[in-house]
């Protein structure tokens, strides 16, 4: 069955890079009063900004701009992040992107105001109030109100349905759906929950967003006239691909001929008698065949990060940190910038897929991520601990930075796992072998860390006469649970 329409999203995210020299910024600015949120981000921001709006964003747009003036319609989805930056720092890319954005030939999709990694919460209660967030913001800046949803199946649990239901949205655009059930199409539209969804084509958006330059790839180089076949060719009646905004001028240069591949794509795609739609056109487009069901995502019963991969250990403790962090922090403008599924992303050697460009790193500069991301979090649960009912509480609860860690080690080597908070060590004690917990009591690791470290004397002399795991784990879940209500 040739394919008869083409729903293109283009996502264009912006979020706040950290600072990576903050630890020096920090010891110089010693016990002043100035806020976190003051030196945590990265201090090119604004030349960063600009260059991705003059590399990138701006052409691109340009491009869109015509492909609308000719009658082609698609899909954006704009994070909140992305229209604050590009006011504060790029006003001409904010003026072109307004334009693109509020043409009636543009859908704007919703999504997380901060790009949030909410949705893996055990409450739905912060997801709501992005997806709230970001409604206000589309309404304000572009006088519309989305009805369709950005969906990453990654980062995605079911008990935040009822949240996006209440701020009226009908339907989902997904990505990160690398196969579909059963023997079922790759990409399309189906239904979860009885919840009309585009399923994006990972593969054909890959095609562009992570091959497209690449001359050692089979298909190399890529045509607009080869690609439109593509999506023909697929067996799907409605094509639904998300792109990654950056592909186009940031990952693929100019040189690539990336600008010229997406200016021939309308009329390639019009000579095949192939449709471009909005996604509410294409979930209201009414194919042959029926929408088959969606199960739930590997997300509700697992923490993944894209690639169908669990979350590393790293991304865990950090996933972790910044779960728990507002109960001592309470709501604050640096910890949702700090939600953003982008640090942890930064925090694995690969990242990237389904229409978002590829990332490699160095083992090293993902941990680097991973430590940076800890000293922010830690350093902003110290300042605010004298804000909560128990100050006492907070400091043995806070999180901590790698260096200030409990490592677990066996008698001559590191056992490979390392806790970062009193919540994090309970968890560690539950199963680390027997021999990684007889060595730390026989030396008196366990009260040395909590008494020096987490600041816990009451804590430390109960642990210090513990003579196995099960006198550990008891007296020091006890304590836990006593400090965690002395926050409320």
């Amino acid at each position: 069955m040739p394919a008869e329409s083409v729903a293109l999203l283009f996502f264009v995210h912006l979020f706040r890079q950290l600072n990576h020299t903050y630890r020096l910024d920090k010891e110089r600015q010693g016990k002043g009063n100035r806020e976190l949120i003051d030196f945590c981000f990265n201090r090119d921001e604004k030349r960063n900004i600009i260059l991705y709006s003059r590399n990138c964003l701006v052409p691109a747009l340009e491009v869109l701009s015509g492909w609308i003036d000719e009658g082609m319609k698609f899909s954006m989805c704009l994070t909140g992040t992305t229209v604050d930056l590009l006011e504060k720092h790029s006003p001409d890319g904010y003026d072109l992107l307004a334009g693109v954005a509020g043409h009636k030939n543009t859908e704007l999709i919703g999504k997380t105001y901060y790009n949030s990694i909410a949705a893996l919460f055990d409450s739905p209660d912060e997801y709501g109030r992005q997806l709230k967030l970001h409604r206000e913001m589309v309404e304000a800046h572009f006088k519309a109100r989305p009805t369709c949803l950005s969906i990453d199946w990654n980062l995605f649990r079911p008990h935040i349905v009822p949240a996006i239901l209440s701020e009226g949205y009908e339907s989902f655009f997904i990505t990160g759906i690398e196969k579909a059930p059963g023997e079922g199409q790759p990409a399309g539209v189906y239904n979860y929950n009885g919840i009309p969804s585009l399923v994006s084509h990972c593969m054909l958006a890959d095609d562009v967003a992570a091959r497209f330059s690449d001359a050692s790839w089979d298909q190399y180089p890529l045509t607009a006239a080869i690609y439109a076949d593509w999506i023909r060719g697929t067996g799907v009646e409605n094509v639904p691909i998300q792109f990654g905004i950056e592909s186009f001028g940031c990952y693929h240069r100019k040189k690539t001929g990336i600008f010229e591949f997406l200016s021939a794509l309308p009329g390639e795609l019009s000579q095949r008698g192939i449709e471009p739609l909005t996604a509410s056109e294409a979930i209201s487009f009414r194919g042959s065949s029926a929408f088959p069901a969606l199960p739930d995502p590997p997300s509700a019963t697992g923490v993944h990060l894209g690639q169908g991969l669990m979350m590393n250990m790293d991304q865990y403790t950090a996933f972790s940190a910044i779960r728990n962090a507002r109960r001592i922090t309470g709501d604050t403008p640096l910890l949702r910038h700090l939600e953003a599924v982008d640090h942890l992303q930064a925090m694995a050697m690969k990242s990237g897929w389904c229409g978002r460009p590829p990332r490699s790193r160095s083992q090293h500069e993902a941990h680097d991520a991973f430590s940076l991301f800890m000293h922010i979090i830690s350093d902003l649960e110290t300042r605010a601990s004298t804000l909560v009912r128990s100050r006492k509480a907070a400091r043995v609860l806070r999180s901590l930075p790698p260096d200030k860690a409990f490592h677990f080690s066996y008698p001559h080597r590191h056992a490979g796992f390392s806790a970062h908070s009193l919540a994090e060590f309970l968890e560690m004690i539950s199963f680390a072998p027997d021999e990684v917990i007889a060595f730390h009591l026989e030396r008196g690791d366990f009260a040395r860390w909590i008494e020096e470290v987490l600041e816990d004397t009451i804590l430390a002399r109960e642990v210090q006469q513990c003579q196995d795991r099960i006198g550990l784990e008891n007296s020091v879940r006890v304590r836990f649970e006593y400090l965690e209500k002395r926050l409320k």
